[in-house]
């Protein structure tokens, strides 16, 4: 069985999506599944919202990256952008065991 670590950028909403397909298919062919995800990118600081646009974001990202592997239990590694190939996010990456390929 293959064993996928996923890179995803947070700013897109497509990935959750792309993300739900692979999962689907490996697990209807039996053959893949999907060990962790990785997210990339710039952490936007939290601001006070009001309460209808923090409901409105909410909806809004419900298909990114992150918000699909909390939703599935997968692990989320989140790591800063032009940091993805540090010697401690290697480490982490090859505790996973990922098959090659």
């Amino acid at each position: 069985m293959r064993r996928i670590v996923a890179f995803c950028d947070q700013s897109n909403k497509v990935p959750g999506r792309l993300l739900e397909g692979l999962y689907r298919t490996g697990r209807r062919r039996g053959d893949a599944v999907i060990v962790a995800v990785v997210v990339y990118g710039a952490r936007r600081s939290p601001r006070r919202q009001p309460r209808s646009l923090r409901a409105r974001r909410r909806r809004r990202n419900r298909h990114a990256a992150s918000a699909w592997a909390n939703r599935r239990g997968i692990p989320l590694i989140r790591v800063a952008r032009g940091q993805v190939n540090s010697c401690e996010t290697i480490e982490r990456l090859r505790s996973l065991r990922p098959t090659d390929g």
